[in-house]
């Protein structure tokens, strides 16, 4: 049989709570170093998700700017021609040419 004594006892006892309170030492130590990774990452989603509806809100201002230029470029064409027309009263082709124009922007329009 083997014999501790009570000294001995106690060391060991001593060895394993300082080992256990080591380890949790080190456990929240870790932790501590993480944390500020998960509330970066955390972040990081976050600006990622309102990056994401921006671009989503920059894609149709986009593509309405786009559309109003195509109106604007239509209405002054439409307006040169009746200038040219008021001015010389001669330019009854590129008045029809211009009605077209806007007519079939001002149709692909109300299609739309």
């Amino acid at each position: 049989m083997i014999t501790i004594s009570v000294s001995a006892l106690i060391a060991i006892c001593a060895a394993i709570v300082t080992v256990s309170g080591a380890i949790g030492v080190i456990v929240k130590f870790i932790m501590f170093l993480r944390k500020p990774e998960a509330k970066q990452n955390e972040e990081i989603s976050k600006l990622s998700s309102r990056v994401d509806a921006v671009d989503e809100k920059l894609s149709t201002d986009k593509q309405r700017l786009d559309d109003l230029e195509t109106g604007l470029k239509y209405t002054l064409e439409s307006l040169l021609a009746l200038l040219s027309h008021a001015l010389d009263g001669n330019d009854i082709d590129g008045l029809k040419e211009a009605k077209k124009h806007l007519n079939e922007y001002l149709l692909g329009k109300v299609e739309k």
